[in-house]
């Protein structure tokens, strides 16, 4: 496996709560080539605490981004 950045759910709200300083950080991660991953165990968590109008912005953000579903 290569390289890169697991975030957490607290890096996926933030993300999804617009913060600009954490969104700043993951656009640089990937203009440097690092891949950027979820774990489903964040996945989940996301969408347990999101009301059915937020969940499509969520299925943005997590297709865009590789999942980890296995060690």
């Amino acid at each position: 496996m290569s390289n890169g950045y697991l975030l957490d759910t607290n890096i996926a709200i933030a993300i999804l709560t617009n913060e600009s300083n954490v969104i700043n950080s993951v656009q640089q991660a990937s203009c440097d080539k690092m891949p950027i991953y979820f774990s489903v165990i964040t996945v989940s968590e996301v969408f347990a605490g999101l009301e059915h109008e937020e969940q499509l912005r969520a299925e943005k953000l997590f297709t865009s981004k590789r999942s980890i579903d296995h060690y």
